[in-house]
């Protein structure tokens, strides 16, 4: 079965919360590059986050979009 972009994303956004409470959980020998690596795991955790809105919005429109042509052929048959 193919899976869908939500679901995709769920599993990325899975991953990195998994990453980011490993490395919150191990020793922190060397704090500015867990720093660093908690930091980036949030940034990506963000984008992705947007990315999700854009997806969503973009199907809310591209699905408006159908109705309204639907519509349309409905009014106007050729």
């Amino acid at each position: 079965m193919k899976k869908s972009t939500m679901d995709n994303i769920k599993e990325i956004r899975d991953y990195l919360y998994n990453e980011l409470c490993n490395l919150e959980s191990k020793d922190k020998h060397n704090r500015d590059l867990m720093r660093r690596k908690i930091n980036q795991l949030n940034l990506l955790l963000e984008m992705l986050d947007n990315f999700e809105e854009e997806l969503t919005r973009y199907e809310l429109m591209n699905n408006t979009q159908l109705k309204l042509n639907h519509i349309e052929t409905q009014e106007y048959p050729l």
